[in-house]
């Protein structure tokens, strides 16, 4: 235990701040939080465990409590807030910016900067899984003729810039290769991952769309079922789908002499209310 209140710039998280402020200091409690913000320990609790959201009503008691005295630092925890809470993407995406471009936020979490653009932009997956087929070539303008739809040799460059930083992407004997063992270290429930794979997932759709009009049938797969089912099982539904994920990333994985790129976006998301919460 420290005397000293956690870096706010270096979290990512706020509950993870809020907890690790009360431990920072000898005396501290959820209790003690609690008095000062006015409201009740189970709250506090509530919310750091994430039971309960920080809404906006309780912000300004927050930061007070937590001894946010700079605008800086007020607007950042705030920031947090509403990356993790917001249910409009804009927001989020504001929030995102403004965590990104803090000066501290910058040189204490730098490793996690490409982790965010790897998942901003389509085309940075499909560059890596493209350095794994057959015949790839290390040239942007091959590279961005070959994917589908087409981008710009400055765009490949990028990506293969951003691939080599982080490792996804290495060069034995002088040529690049997807790395195998490569792993991000970060789950999509981190969550300045989350908003960047949520445009990236919007990016997809309209990927799916142009598919449909462009690419003949026999070139590739699309379907969809429209069910009824007991919204308490919705987990069992969502593991099954990560169970057929994985079942084709091995297959992948099983396979040599790859000569081509897909991607595969499932959705599964409800088109009615439940029926018994009318």
């Amino acid at each position: 235990m420290t005397d000293a209140n956690p870096a706010l710039t270096e979290y990512t998280n706020f509950r993870d701040y809020i907890r690790d402020w009360v431990r920072a200091r000898k005396g501290r409690s959820y209790q003690s939080l609690a008095n000062q913000v006015g409201c009740s320990k189970s709250q506090v609790y509530s919310i750091v465990s994430g039971k309960r959201a920080l809404t906006p009503h309780w912000r300004h008691s927050f930061t007070r409590a937590l001894g946010l005295q700079s605008k800086r630092e007020r607007d950042y925890f705030c920031a947090l807030i509403d990356l993790e809470q917001s249910p409009e993407l804009p927001r989020r995406r504001k929030a995102l910016r403004h965590i990104l471009s803090t000066q501290s936020f910058d040189s204490a979490n730098a490793t996690d900067r490409p982790l965010h653009r790897l998942y901003s932009r389509w085309y940075y997956l499909a560059v890596a899984e493209l350095a794994g087929c057959t015949g790839f070539q290390e040239d942007p303008a091959w590279i961005a003729a070959t994917l589908r739809p087409a981008v710009t040799a400055t765009q490949a460059t990028e990506a293969l810039a951003l691939l080599e930083d982080i490792g996804l992407l290495v060069r034995e004997d002088g040529a690049l290769q997807l790395n195998g063992t490569w792993s991000s270290g970060h789950g999509i429930d981190d969550p300045l991952l989350s908003t960047a794979a949520t445009d990236l997932h919007l990016e997809l759709l309209g990927l799916a769309e142009q598919a449909i009009k462009r690419v003949p049938h026999a070139r590739r797969q699309v379907e969809f079922v429209t069910f009824g089912m007991p919204s308490s099982q919705l987990e069992e539904y969502r593991e099954l789908i990560r169970r057929f994920q994985e079942e084709l990333v091995h297959l992948a994985a099983s396979t040599r002499h790859n000569d081509q790129v897909y991607t595969v976006s499932v959705q599964l998301f409800p088109v009615s209310a439940p029926t018994t919460e009318r």
